[in-house]
């Protein structure tokens, strides 16, 4: 099966805002361990995935820099895709 575009991306989209949403929530909302085990999954899907889908992911994530709301989630956002391991350290 198949995912539309439109699907797919609105998908990418929404699990990168809960990915921000357990990095940048206080203890009080979220506990830090279950924060930590949730970014790390999400990490280990993305990292699962085809190197044509990873391309779709990163302009995605591109498209989101471009739009953030706030310099904390911009900076989020542009180091996502390392801190994904979506790319090498050296590779942007």
């Amino acid at each position: 099966m198949k995912a539309s575009p439109e699907l797919a991306r609105n998908l990418i989209r929404l699990i990168v805002d809960l990915t921000w949403f357990f990095d940048s929530s206080d203890d009080d909302v979220v506990n830090l361990d279950d924060a930590v085990k949730q970014t790390e999954l999400i990490g280990h899907c993305f990292g699962e995935q085809s190197e044509e889908d990873r391309q779709v992911i990163l302009a995605v994530v591109a498209e989101m820099v471009d739009e953030a709301p706030s310099p904390g989630a911009r900076e989020f956002l542009e180091d996502l895709p390392v801190a994904m391991g979506l790319v090498g350290t050296d590779d942007g």
